[in-house]
């Protein structure tokens, strides 16, 4: 599985939430699980950009 920053994250959550893309399309555009993305924007919508620090 490959590791993402949390740059990375955020882009993708950014591009989901901004996007006409469903989870499984952007799962599939960049080789990853649905349900991985699908919990990046859950972390974003209930913590913001803190969700991806480093605690």
């Amino acid at each position: 599985m490959a590791k993402f920053t949390a740059d990375e994250k955020i882009q993708i959550v950014l591009r989901y939430l901004n996007g006409n893309e469903s989870y499984r399309e952007m799962g599939r555009s960049l080789g990853i699980s649905d349900t991985i993305i699908l919990n990046w924007v859950n972390q974003y919508k209930q913590n913001g950009l803190e969700a991806f620090l480093k605690r």
